[in-house]
């Protein structure tokens, strides 16, 4: 709270905001964001012949969980803007499982049982 934070141009949140600011700032911004993405894209192009068997050793299984997870991500991410609950982004939000239950108690140790009385002197005979 105490230091300063960067700061934003535009939008703000995860992304977007910082491009504004970055082009008023550095008018060669753009043409080197240009040429990355260019270079990007032809790299693409010129590697995924080369590397798309690579695909073939990945289960499917996985490529199914990728595909989900990125579509759970982009519905995760319009949630904000179905309900108009704005949802904080600047800090990952983690719930922890509860403590475990407290141990059960010792067993209590049984009870001493009483002596039993001495057995009585057997009865005289009969006269």
């Amino acid at each position: 709270r105490g230091r300063p934070r960067p700061a934003r141009g535009g939008g703000g949140g995860w992304g977007g905001g910082g491009v504004g600011a970055a082009l008023v700032h550095n008018p060669g911004y753009a043409e080197l964001a240009a040429l990355c993405a260019l270079l990007g894209g032809a790299m693409q192009l010129a590697l995924a012949p080369a590397l798309g068997f690579v695909m073939n050793f990945v289960p499917h299984p996985v490529i199914s969980g990728f595909t989900s997870a990125g579509g759970l991500i982009i519905a995760m991410s319009q949630l904000e803007h179905l309900t108009g609950i704005p949802i904080r982004k600047d800090r990952l939000q983690v719930t922890t499982p509860p403590p475990p239950p407290p141990p059960p108690p010792p067993p209590t140790p049984p009870r001493p049982t009483p002596p039993h009385p001495p057995n009585p002197p057997p009865h005289p005979p009969p006269p």
